[in-house]
């Protein structure tokens, strides 16, 4: 749930008035915030005991089963954590923008509070690793993006290339799908 005591002025121009002294904390939500691996059977298959990406994934499955996950209760408690705060708390997630309202109830059915919620835009088949790294570079200032203090992912491809991009990015978990 977006709390309106937060303010956020346009996509992600933060009032630097109040948010100055405060560091900005980007958490992935598949994978990350919400234990999704009981979706993952639709985009991959096990092969002698390896996890082998599907040729044809069915997204469509795999996100019509999102209301079934729970979250990741380390992650989310150091979420709010950090949200307790005053920390700047932004969920960056390679969802399609269509999938906004079942994400908000999620993250609100679990109290998981947060000051924005960056999406794909509808029709994007960019790759998610060259995804955030452009939303971040299209989202942030050259200033913001030096606040990042920690990018938690699942994913190792979006590690890397966030690393890569000298973010600290902390692998929360092994979501190669």
């Amino acid at each position: 749930m977006t709390v309106t005591n937060r303010k956020l002025i346009g996509a992600l121009m933060l009032d630097e008035a109040c948010y100055k002294d405060h560091g900005i904390f980007i958490f992935d939500l598949d994978g990350t915030i919400a234990d999704s691996r009981h979706r993952h059977h639709f985009l991959q298959d096990v092969v002698d005991g390896v996890n082998v990406p599907k040729k044809k994934k069915d997204w469509v499955s795999f996100f019509a089963a999102q209301e079934q996950d729970v979250p990741h209760e380390a992650v989310r408690l150091l979420l709010k954590a950090l949200w307790q705060c005053g920390e700047i708390i932004i969920i960056l997630t390679a969802r399609p923008e269509d999938q906004r309202k079942v994400s908000e109830i999620w993250l609100n059915k679990y109290g998981v509070e947060y000051d924005a919620l960056l999406m794909r835009p509808v029709g994007c088949r960019e790759d998610d690793n060259t995804l955030k790294v452009r939303q971040l570079k299209k989202y942030f200032t050259e200033e913001q993006r030096a606040r990042i203090k920690t990018i938690f992912e699942d994913r190792r491809r979006i590690v890397t290339s966030l690393r890569a991009e000298g973010y600290h990015v902390c692998h929360v978990d092994e979501g190669d799908f």
